[in-house]
């Protein structure tokens, strides 16, 4: 390499007037450099040479018909021209953007001196008219994540690239979506030894409004403040240094390390900070972690300039707040704020060791029940489940969400749930509707920005008085749950879990089908079954998080034997990884189709010949409630479908957990599969134990009969949105998994002829079409015809519904699905507001 290398500039063009601009900005480089104008048609040429009139001309070159129509944009451009040129180092700028005068002589300075594959510059953010509005610190990072998610992102117009590298990859761009700058520095910043650095230099200039996608000022804004938090104004990026250069992959965000008490300093001074206007700050000397601390010990150490030893520390403490374990509980929300105050084997655990306490908010995991005015059906599970909670290892956090309206129903609940967390020594953190509202509106005030995606995800009030909410119980359960293990128990289950006696170790299944499994009674559905004898929570938790290798030599299970139980085909079973760890765990059900009619019944330990004589000596009535056995809806709806909160499901320690659309009935669908969207490379494990499932009484609200809008239950169609964007979907982390989502669903709720809104139907289409051959194929099983019947009567009124109001469902698809885009934009930053007020959400929840 030398510094006489031949440099182009590529730009694809409409001629739009922001275009004078950029060439201008090109031509005042302070390095050699040709820049060749791509004119995206011959039709556009004259606009394009009446914009450029009084400028010098570039080269150009014209091609014979757009290639940037529908959603291609410029992309075509860049996946080709590189190949066509005579360059060293290639360019790309957007019509829209410009460059500063020494933007090309910095990164070509930079890329030579440490022979880099590519170089990228920081950008500067302007408005449509070219005003200067701020510096993006929070976006267009490169190997540093961005601040929503933790993706990673450089803008197309920032990259310097040698040519040679460049046309081995720049097919890469050869494609209609929105986010391809983000998918192409994902795939090229993990090749193998590709050399690549930041300039350090804001030397891009980048326009907002150029599109209707186009985020706004106030993005930058949030983010910038976001990242100097974090960054405590000191950014690793805007200073050029040897870590600049990477020679392998993106380094994965560094886990948060854990300090001694001894090396954290107290800087004095500190007026107030973001949650306590009363607390002093405390902060690493190198300011990169900080947490809060108590005003009496803030005296006291502020006359120290420094913290004590350990050993003292937890002196003074006593001193100051006694030796009773409650009162110690007092001060540990304080100290663990942010999660961020610890000893090196966590402070919580050192000061509590002395303490009788079993469990807080320090327990490893949640048991998280939710409900609605059902509380024999509680009363019944908190009974059944006592011997089991006391007997596991380690203790729980207990969390209810009791979503009941009426107000007896809620105190009944209250009081079971008191008396058992006495009789079970776990500590109970209890949530009713008004303390949620409660809990929403003081979390909305610390946070404003988050207002409106806290309320639709968590405030009960904000939806209708007789929707079903149960997902929002179920959000807040995932924020209890943050960074620790979760089981969610239903509220109509019982214990103690149930299996067939022709299950194998490894829980396989031996027949597994879509079909009904009809029974006249209860007696006669558990003819050929017995207690599993397990614990079933200390099951899930044994299981969760585990790699699936270990999970199989522990069941003494070959893959082949737990394959078919586990929803995999035998083309799925040569690629599964012993390492891949367990995300989810599931279990069926042994249950009464009742009010909520079960579509999905499966057998669990039977043959094919065995159901079928079941079926033909089932007697009496089948509109009468009947008893089967059931699994998930995975294998019926769609083969990749995850079921959460199935009776019990457990979800395992992940970074950022998966909220749940609040409203409809499917949350629990929902949940799973945005679950198993983000751990893409882990596995959902399911137990072919099953547990009792209640027959549900009647309620005084329905909130099953009630829709959000529409014939169909949208959430439906979420869910359909959300494996499109997994079947595209091919990056491997959570957080650049996550940012996809959110870009993908962006586009796909503003097409206007999206893909989803089409499935509703075709869904529906294609049920009546499979009860019709189940009728077919099953005439000599007449109890068996009845049920499927009354299914397909059921199946053809849903498809005329909805063919018959596909505008009324549209439209709340799209509001709903905007309202869902906003909140998982938002969701990052709640989690990370909640696991910095642990004390305000042990306090709210134990108001009654």
């Amino acid at each position: 390499m030398n510094k006489d290398a031949r440099v182009v500039v590529i730009t694809p063009t409409i001629g739009t007037p922001e275009l004078r601009q950029a060439v201008a900005s090109v031509q005042a480089q302070t390095a050699p450099v040709r820049h060749l104008v791509v004119v995206d048609g011959d039709k556009f040429l004259p606009a394009v040479q009446q914009v450029l009139a009084d400028l010098p001309a570039p080269e150009l070159m014209v091609l014979p018909e757009n290639t940037g129509a529908n959603g291609f944009n410029g992309h075509r451009v860049y996946a080709s021209v590189p190949h066509l040129v005579n360059a060293d180092y290639v360019l790309f700028l957007d019509e829209d953007n410009w460059f500063e005068p020494e933007h090309v002589a910095s990164l070509l300075e930079l890329a030579l001196q440490d022979e880099l594959d590519f170089a990228y510059a920081l950008r500067k953010v302007v408005s449509k008219t070219g005003e200067y509005l701020c510096h993006d610190d929070c976006e267009s990072l490169g190997k540093w994540p961005a601040f929503h998610g933790r993706t990673h992102l450089v803008d197309t117009s920032c990259y310097l690239f040698r040519r040679q590298w460049l046309i081995k990859h720049c097919h890469l761009w050869h494609t209609d979506n929105w986010h391809v700058d983000r998918n192409f520095f994902s795939h090229s910043s993990q090749l193998p030894n590709v050399r690549f650095a930041c300039s350090g230099h804001y030397s891009l200039n980048y326009r907002l409004g150029s599109t209707e996608r186009s985020v706004k000022q106030d993005f930058f804004q949030r983010g910038n403040a976001l990242m100097a938090q974090k960054y405590a104004g000191k950014f690793p990026w805007s200073q050029r240094g040897s870590a600049d250069v990477a020679t392998d992959v993106v380094p994965a965000e560094a886990p948060r390390p854990v300090y001694r008490l001894e090396d954290l300093i107290l800087f004095a001074g500190v007026k107030q900070d973001a949650y306590r206007p009363d607390a002093a700050l405390l902060s690493k000397a190198d300011r990169q972690t900080f947490a809060v601390l108590p005003p009496a010990i803030s005296e006291q150490l502020q006359q120290l300039q420094r913290l004590l030893p350990l050993e003292q520390h937890q002196q003074m403490l006593r001193q100051l707040y006694g030796r009773s374990a409650i009162d110690l509980k007092t001060l540990i929300p304080d100290l663990r704020r942010a999660g961020l105050v610890t000893s090196g084997n966590d402070l919580y655990d050192k000061v509590l060791s002395e303490t009788p306490t079993r469990a807080g908010h320090g327990a490893e995991w949640v048991l998280g029940i939710a409900s609605a005015d059902r509380p024999a059906m509680v009363e019944r599970l908190l009974q059944s489940l006592l011997p089991y909670v006391s007997d596991v290892t380690p203790s729980p956090l207990l969390v209810f969400v009791d979503d009941s309206r009426q107000a007896d129903h809620a105190q009944r609940n209250e009081a079971a749930l008191r008396a058992f967390a006495a009789d079970s020594g776990l500590q109970l953190v209890y949530h009713n509707r008004a303390t949620r509202a409660r809990l929403v509106k003081t979390l909305a005030g610390r946070q404003p920005e988050l207002s409106a995606s806290l309320h639709w995800l968590l405030d009960p009030v904000a939806h209708p008085e007789d929707s079903g909410t149960y997902g929002l119980g179920k959000n807040l359960l995932s924020l209890y749950a943050s960074g620790k293990k979760l089981l969610m128990l239903d509220d109509d289950c019982l214990l103690p879990p149930w299996q067939g006696d022709e299950v194998k170790p490894g829980a396989s299944l031996s027949f597994q089908t879509s079909d009904f499994a009809i029974y006249d009674s209860f007696d006669a559905a558990m003819a050929d079954a017995r207690p599993a004898g397990v614990n079933p929570l200390q099951a899930h938790l044994d299981v969760l998080g585990q790699p699936l290798g270990q999970v199989f030599r522990q069941r003494n299970a070959q893959p082949e034997e737990i394959a078919l139980w586990q929803g995999l085909s035998a083309e799925q079973i040569p690629h599964l990884s012993s390492a891949a760890p367990v995300s989810m765990t599931t279990n069926t059900i042994i249950g009464a189709q009742n009010s909520r009619r079960m579509d999905m019944l499966f057998t669990l330990g039977q043959s094919g010949e065995r159901v079928e004589r079941y079926l033909q000596g089932a007697v009496g009535q089948t509109e009468k409630p009947q008893i089967s056995w059931r699994m998930s809806e995975r294998d019926c709806i769609h083969p990749q479908i995850a079921l959460l909160c199935t009776t019990l499901s457990g979800v395992a320690v992940t970074e950022l957990p998966a909220p749940c659309i609040p409203v409809g009935r499917s949350e629990d669908l929902f949940l799973g599969e945005l679950t198993r969207y983000l751990t893409f490379s882990a596995q959902h494990y399911r137990f072919a134990w099953g547990l009792v499932h209640q027959p549900q009484p009647e309620r005084s609200w329905n909130p099953w009969a009630v829709q959000s809008g529409g014939p169909l239950d949208t959430v439906f169609l979420h869910r359909a949105l959300l494996r499109l964007c997994e079947s595209e979907c091919h990056l491997q982390s959570p957080e650049q998994r996550y940012a996809y989502l959110l870009t993908r669903l962006q586009e796909l709720l503003l097409d206007p002829d999206a893909w989803m809104f089409a499935e509703g139907v075709r869904f529906r289409t294609q049920r009546c079409k499979s009860l019709r051959q189940n009728l077919q194929d099953s005439a000599h099983l007449p109890h068996y015809q009845a049920a499927l019947k009354r299914q397909l009567a059921d199946a053809d009124k849903a498809l005329a519904e909805v063919k018959s109001e596909l505008a009324a469902l549209r439209f709340s698809w799209q509001s709903e699905g905007l309202a869902l885009l906003n909140a998982l934009r938002d969701w990052p930053g709640i989690v990370a507001l909640c696991r910095s007020q642990q004390e305000l959400l042990a306090g709210l929840g134990d108001e009654s």
